[in-house]
């Protein structure tokens, strides 16, 4: 990722850092280190349903110029979703994650293959603004909605407590 780029990424960062501030969340800017080669935002959120911290992580996908992408930028937030496992209930918690997927008005839930629950939502900008504050911040919300919406289900799954078949059922409601 050249200089220049990876500028433009911290200041936009920066730009969303202030938006969050002035909207009353606390947000730390990580530079680009020899462990992150991206610039990335890690904002403190709200804790679950069972005390647990959680954060959504902004950054910019590197730069897909070298694919003649050039007139847009791709925000990604990320965050982990805390939830205790089972590790005999990984393939119904991934049967629901699929059925949760189609239900979902923006982003994904996967696992990582070290066994990480997250959720992911891409956003795709206009490469010739800035972030646009009104709209970055209802994505935000919609963002927390889609993830409060979904995690106790999903846990529920996870930790045996709820049967694959009850959660599918719901969700076809």
């Amino acid at each position: 990722m050249s200089e220049s780029t990876q500028a433009r990424d911290l200041a936009e960062l920066g730009f969303l850092k202030q938006y969050l501030k002035e909207a009353g969340l606390q947000s730390e800017l990580i530079e680009p280190s020899g462990d992150l080669p991206i610039g990335a935002l890690l904002v403190p959120i709200n804790l679950d349903d069972r005390e647990r911290d959680r954060y959504l992580t902004f950054s910019f996908i590197p730069s897909l110029v070298e694919h003649g992408i050039k007139h847009i930028r791709l925000l990604q937030i990320y965050t982990k979703v805390p939830t205790v496992w089972k590790e005999e209930n990984q393939e119904q918690v991934e049967k629901l994650l699929l059925a949760i997927n189609c239900h979902l008005a923006i982003g994904h839930y996967s696992i990582r293959e070290d066994g990480e629950l997250y959720y992911r939502y891409v956003w795709c900008v206009s490469g010739s603004t800035i972030l646009p504050k009104d709209e970055l911040l209802e994505i935000i919300d919609v963002f927390m909605l889609m993830m409060d919406t979904f995690a106790e289900m999903i846990e529920g799954v996870a930790s045996g407590r709820t049967e694959l078949s009850a959660a599918l059922a719901f969700l076809e409601q």
